[in-house]
């Protein structure tokens, strides 16, 4: 049987080389960490959004459900209407909000698949449409061109 001589720097090039490796495989797994922590920091920041918009409708004593989608826009009070307006103008700035952390990596694919239904619905408040009509010369092409692909439900109202 033969011997085999390994020298002092063939094992010393071996073992800088599974360090190296150990080291990528460290730096990729803190990354997605850190993915992760920021998908859930912004999840967080929706949500916390989204608290504080309800919020403001107990505190003037309007039912959010009833005010924006419960009821038809010419049923609403005066009041009422300028609510669910007010609410279509900040539903249009998180949308918008909501695109570029999706773009960016920081919305997973099942919440921004949730979030074109509501797009979609909020395009189509034909009562409200101007307001989109106004917003959307400020949206990014990629974002208005996903909301201009869906189908327009309000164009027997004009």
């Amino acid at each position: 049987m033969k011997n085999v001589r390994v020298n002092f720097e063939g094992w010393i090039q071996l073992l800088g080389m599974v360090g190296v490796l150990g080291g990528l495989v460290f730096v990729g797994l803190e990354m997605r960490q850190s993915q992760l922590i920021a998908v859930a920091g912004q999840q967080q920041a929706r949500a916390n959004m989204y608290v504080n918009r309800y919020l403001t409708f107990i505190e003037a004593g309007l039912d959010y459900y009833n005010v924006n989608v419960g009821s038809a826009f010419t049923d609403l009070s005066t009041e009422q209407q300028s609510a669910r307006r007010n609410n279509l103008w900040i539903t249009w700035v998180i949308y918008e909000n909501d695109y570029y952390q999706y773009e960016a990596g920081l919305m997973t694919e099942a919440n921004w698949e949730a979030n074109l239904e509501n797009i979609r619905r909020g395009y189509n408040q034909c009562d409200n449409r101007d307001i989109y009509e106004f917003y959307s010369q400020f949206f990014e092409d990629g974002f208005r061109k996903i909301i201009e692909a869906f189908p327009n439900e309000c164009l027997d109202d004009r």
